[in-house]
């Protein structure tokens, strides 16, 4: 079985991680990417029931500035990552 986490952890500059909000869809392998105070967390994967594994549509968005958490989907699942295609 796998366990995927929906809680993320940030770190200011300060160095000091704390639980800022959870992911609309807890999923794993997702891609990450800063832009100006924003934090993205783009596609990913889960499993089903069936162990079947799922690829994410889900885009969360974190802003530092104001410490709000939006959502927004892709038009299609990243099927494979760049770094998954690698192995």
């Amino acid at each position: 079985m796998v366990l995927l986490e929906s809680r993320v952890h940030l770190s200011a500059q300060s160095g000091q991680f704390h639980t800022t909000g959870f992911l609309s869809q807890a999923r794993e392998a997702f891609k990450t990417a800063t832009v100006g105070t924003q934090a993205l967390f783009i596609s990913g994967h889960y499993y089903d029931a069936n162990r079947k594994e799922i690829y994410s549509d889900a885009v969360d968005i974190y802003d530092a500035a104001n410490g709000k958490w939006s959502a927004t989907k892709l038009p299609h699942p990243h099927e494979q990552s760049a770094d998954r295609r690698r192995a």
